[in-house]
């Protein structure tokens, strides 16, 4: 009997090293494919819009510059599986409501360089974030505050939030 019950705990750790070892490739599902616009229909509605993360990473997104200064930039995170070339569908209703709309790509995600950590997406995350003010200056408009950097991001309403499978329309976003 205690033989069996060291077995049973050495198998027992044993799964919990291999968990423990193989934690990121349960967590990130990349597809690590660049993306085509064309091939998802949204040639025209979207261009491809390069920016740098704060670690070095280069990044390829897809980028609606805002038809107007005052047009709110809607920035889309596609979660932690495929790539932006999956979720061009779910941007459409925003940029007929006339927003100006970033799909953030990741890095190991379509075609982008590095693999995806957690402080690796979070750095992806903020300059995808401060990519729309940049953009801003040169399309002479106004840009969302980056929240990691805005001592009061309640100040604007050009920042929206929404929950993945509930976002169908503008009008699900809540703004910041």
């Amino acid at each position: 009997m205690l033989s069996f019950l060291a077995g049973l705990a050495i198998i027992y750790v044993g799964a919990l090293v291999l968990l423990y070892v193989f934690q990121r490739n349960l967590m990130y599902f990349p597809n690590a494919a660049s993306p085509d616009i064309a091939a998802t229909g949204a040639e025209g509605l979207l261009q491809p819009a390069a920016y740098r993360s704060a670690d070095g990473i280069d990044l390829i997104s897809w980028f609606r510059p805002p038809p107007s200064p005052d047009a709110p930039v809607l920035l889309h995170f596609h979660g932690n599986a495929g790539h932006i070339g999956d979720r061009t569908g779910r941007i459409v209703p925003y940029a007929e409501a006339g927003m100006g709309i970033l799909l953030a790509e990741y890095r190991g995600f379509g075609g982008n360089g590095g693999a995806p950590t957690e402080q690796g997406l979070y750095a992806d995350a903020r300059a995808a974030i401060d990519f729309p003010r940049t953009i801003a200056r040169v399309f002479g408009g106004r840009a969302p505050p980056a929240p990691t950097t805005s001592s009061n991001p309640h100040d604007s309403d050009s920042l929206g939030l929404g929950r993945p499978g509930r976002m169908h329309c503008p009008e699900d976003l809540t703004p910041l």
